[in-house]
């Protein structure tokens, strides 16, 4: 008797270790995925607050069906030029979040000393990018016009002097999807962008953590993926 008692102490032992060690290893996943995010909005917020905010500058905001491109100038030391001012691009590619930052000759002219084509962000080279976050897959940009409202999609970050508070913006909002490593390295490519699918694009009026949040709960991602992705959601103010 005392050897059965002594075996069924010892499974519920075992039991209790492989539950805690189990949670114990997803939330250091989730930390990981979150410290990753944080990190890659820290650095999207630091390259904002040196945006460049002047009417004759060229912006490119690129808004896609999924994943969006956004490309400005920032006063930011970049990979090239005399680094006085960078162009700036953010963009998700092989679903890892990068940065691009190319600097640029800074004249205070336009357009003899900072220009990009227009139709494509090819002055931003695969030379001139790094990873900001491998945990983030999928990234998202809505905006906050002065008015209060939320829109999906503006033509520039900059509007011209005198432009009615609907058509001037506020703040950029920056929305992140992201997977802790563990569970990334089980999707393939395929499941990867099945997943980023399910965050859908930005709705005008609609706020994107909340509408993000209410997709993953509803989709029919299986439960373990599910868990360990996480969603984001920061508003950038910029230069007044």
């Amino acid at each position: 008797m005392a050897i059965v008692v002594l075996a069924i102490i010892a499974l519920v032992l075992v039991g209790i270790t492989e539950s805690t060690l189990k949670a114990t290893g997803l939330a250091q996943r989730r930390m990981a995925a979150d410290s990753g995010s944080r990190q890659a909005l820290d650095r999207i917020g630091i390259d904002f607050d040196q945006f460049v905010r002047r009417p004759d500058l060229p912006e490119l905001i690129e808004k896609n069906s999924g994943n969006d491109r956004v490309t400005f100038f920032s006063q930011i030391t970049g990979y090239g030029g005399n680094r006085g001012v960078s162009t700036i691009r953010y963009d998700v590619t092989s679903g890892i979040l990068r940065r691009g930052a190319l600097g640029t000759s800074w004249t205070g002219n336009f357009p003899a000393g900072l220009a990009f084509n227009t139709t494509n962000t090819a002055t931003v080279s695969d030379d001139n990018f790094d990873v900001v976050a491998s945990e983030v897959f999928r990234f998202e940009i809505a905006f906050l016009m002065a008015d209060g409202s939320l829109v999906r999609q503006v033509n520039r970050l900059t509007a011209s002097p005198g432009a009615a508070p609907s058509q001037t913006v506020s703040a950029v909002i920056v929305g992140l999807a992201a997977i802790d490593p563990k569970a990334r390295q089980n999707l393939s490519a395929q499941d990867l962008e099945t997943l980023s699918a399910v965050f859908t694009d930005a709705e005008d009026g609609k706020d994107l953590l909340q509408k993000w949040d209410q997709a993953l709960q509803s989709s029919s991602v299986s439960l373990p993926t599910r868990s360990s992705v996480r969603v984001y959601q920061r508003y950038f103010y910029l230069p007044q």
